[in-house]
């Protein structure tokens, strides 16, 4: 499918990574572009934490567009990445939220 949406040149991009083939328009938009759309769109709270948790390629640009003041998360191991931080795999990511939940609960 990939090769097919490749010939019709210069109308599609296409991304593959980890069990996803995304398919999108040729504009300069991606999930870093959404990101920093939304992050004009949303005023942004002196206590408000941005995290961003990804596993695959098209996740890279949402990191970079993210930058150092949030937390940046890659799962997996392996390949070079722009997150700030690493966890192994999904089981790791729910004991991060969790524990994130419970740092929140113990705040209030």
């Amino acid at each position: 499918m990939a090769d097919e949406v490749r010939r019709k040149a210069g109308a599609f991009v296409v991304t593959e990574g980890k069990k996803v083939l995304e398919i999108r328009p040729e504009l300069d938009w991606g999930k870093g572009m959404g990101i920093r759309k939304l992050m004009r769109w949303l005023p942004r709270e002196p206590e408000a934490l941005r995290i961003f948790i990804g596993d695959d390629r098209t996740d890279e640009d949402a990191f970079r567009a993210l930058g150092g003041d949030s937390i940046t998360i890659h799962v997996g191991r392996g390949r070079a990445t722009r997150a700030r931080y690493r966890l192994p795999d999904v089981e790791h990511v729910w004991a991060f939220l969790a524990n994130c939940l419970r740092l929140l609960r113990d705040v209030k």
